[in-house]
């Protein structure tokens, strides 16, 4: 059984990258023909990386059976099909359906964080405008 080598995955990937850009491109002319397979072939820039992401996955939540259990959020959502199934939801997604549940704002602003002031805001806002519009 081999090992398997990144490195060799790469340069198998690229070679069969360069092969489908010359069967995608077949020039009509034999000069031209040449001339693009040649620097298709010298090309160092067709593909860049690989690239290794050091992207942190979002912060683990509770299963939806255990919000659910908890008294959080109405039965009938785990009876859906969920696409994370019986796995874990992410910690801001479990956040919001406990701050839906107690009846507050759920909308984040750019830091991830809930904007309440923002809601309450908006609420004074309309209220002050019914309480106007009914004096006047």
């Amino acid at each position: 059984m081999s090992r398997f080598s990144v490195v060799e995955s790469v340069r198998h990937l690229i070679g069969q990258y360069r092969r489908f850009i010359k069967s995608s491109y077949r020039l009509a002319d034999p000069k031209l023909r040449t001339q693009f397979e040649d620097h298709v072939n010298r090309a160092e820039v067709l593909v860049k990386g690989p690239y290794v992401t050091l992207a942190r996955d979002f912060a683990a939540g509770q299963p939806l059976s255990q919000v659910l259990a908890s008294g959080c959020g109405h039965a009938q959502l785990a009876r859906l099909r969920w696409p994370f199934g019986t796995g874990a939801l992410f910690a801001h997604q479990e956040a919001a359906l406990r701050a839906a549940e107690g009846g507050r704002n759920v909308i984040g602003d750019r830091r991830g964080g809930a904007r309440p002031r923002a809601a309450r805001l908006a609420a004074r806002t309309t209220t002050r405008r019914g309480t106007s519009e009914s004096s006047g």
